[in-house]
């Protein structure tokens, strides 16, 4: 009897099952959705939200930031004239209505002192003073660059009553050599840099960084040395000092007036050596200079045979593609001045402009404006007119220039 009942428990037992599974094969869809949707409640009551990682900006891409935004509004509210006028730096006289109609014609970017300009500190200060008036008046956020080539040795505008004498970068050089010691060099670029903030003045034409690779070299004792290690140590503590007392330092002579024995201010050098030899000596306080956070280069009026057969000042090839894309520079370029014999005798000042500025040259020097401004900025101005300069190639001169002017607290 027990296990006839046990057959029977089992046979129904059997019969359950086979009902269920007939059941699940019968409605696939029904069990798979179910099995589904339980599922999926289930992941919901366990899921977890993972928050993006959020990456704070450094003090630097902060700066970046802020300074490039300040840039953009003020190249939004300026003028073509404006914008070209910013790539201009030229001498003056002392006479304040020559002076009004010089920043109201060509709303100028920058001021070159000589010693001409220069009598006392009152003088210098109510100089200064009235030209970054005058530059403000036109450009109402933009300072004025005001320069002047402050190199010690025999290139010293500054009277000795306003900065101290100091000897040829040449004297540093043979002194460095013996001692090993920059503290001369740094004393000195401190003691320059304390007398252009008490008068106004705002950029040092200084340090040269060419190497005196012959014994009769133009650049003599405006040299450190023949020595590229000891030029490229010097001229970095020199540029790091000055840099770091709030004075724009710029090197020249970009890239070396070091191997010619010719003076571009009387007629055009040409240096033949080959390129690897250039690279390794004249090109290196260069690279050493950019690399410590050189603010301006100044160009040659030389050319370098075996890069182009163009002066570095308008070459394409020594500008933008050797200086800004190899050595990676991203400063302000100035070209050395452009009245000088090494480009006045030989070439136009249209092309010397244009092609400067396509170069990726960003301030075009003039010694001589009575002569040259009018036509150089007329040049520019045709120049766009008949697309041989694009407004792209403006307005990143201009931007480079408004960053060195905001990095040195000149834009307001």
């Amino acid at each position: 009897m027990l296990k006839t009942k046990g057959n029977i428990a089992l046979t129904l037992i059997i019969v359950l099952v086979l009902l269920f599974l007939f059941s699940i094969c019968c409605r696939p869809d029904e069990a798979y959705h179910s099995v589904e949707d339980t599922e999926i409640e289930t992941d919901s009551t366990s899921e977890v939200s993972i928050e993006p990682e959020i990456v704070p900006l450094s003090e630097t891409e902060i700066y970046n930031l802020r300074r490039d935004s300040v840039i953009v509004a003020v190249m939004h509210e300026m003028t073509i004239q404006q914008k070209i006028g910013q790539l201009f730096m030229v001498n003056i006289r002392n006479d304040q209505d020559y002076l009004s109609r010089l920043f109201n014609e060509y709303y100028l970017g920058g001021i070159i002192v000589f010693s001409s300009n220069i009598q006392s500190a009152p003088q210098v200060q109510d100089l200064t003073n009235r030209l970054q008036q005058l530059s403000l008046g036109n450009n109402s956020r933009i300072g004025l660059l005001i320069a002047v080539d402050q190199e010690g040795g025999i290139v010293a505008r500054l009277k000795p009553t306003l900065c101290p004498i100091f000897p040829s970068n040449q004297i540093r050089g043979n002194d460095y050599a013996v001692s090993l010691d920059v503290t001369p060099v740094e004393t000195q670029a401190l003691e320059t840099a304390h007398a252009m903030n008490n008068l106004g003045l705002n950029m040092n034409l200084a340090p040269v960084l060419d190497v005196r690779s012959q014994a009769n070299s133009v650049v003599g004792s405006r040299s450190y040395s023949s020595d590229e290690n000891i030029v490229a140590q010097l001229g970095v503590e020199y540029i790091t000092t000055l840099q770091g007392e709030n004075i724009i330092a710029t090197t020249k002579h970009f890239p070396g007036h070091g191997p010619t024995v010719t003076d571009s201010h009387h007629a055009l050098p040409f240096v033949r050596e080959s390129y690897s030899d250039s690279l390794a000596i004249h090109l290196y306080p260069f690279k050493m200079a950019i690399d410590n956070g050189v603010s301006a280069v100044m160009t040659a009026h030389v050319v370098y045979e075996s890069l182009d057969d163009k002066p570095a000042t308008f070459s394409n090839e020594i500008i933008n593609n050797l200086l800004r894309d190899e050595m990676g520079f991203e400063g302000v370029v100035i070209t050395d001045d452009i009245c000088m014999g090494a480009l006045q005798n030989n070439y136009g000042i249209d092309q010397i402009v244009v092609e400067a500025i396509n170069a990726g040259v960003d301030i075009i020097l003039i010694c001589d404006n009575e002569n040259y401004l009018e036509d150089a900025y007329n040049a520019i101005i045709t120049g766009l007119a008949y697309r041989r300069i694009t407004m792209d190639q403006l307005n990143l001169a201009v931007y480079r220039i408004l960053k060195l002017k905001y990095d040195y607290e000149l834009i307001y």
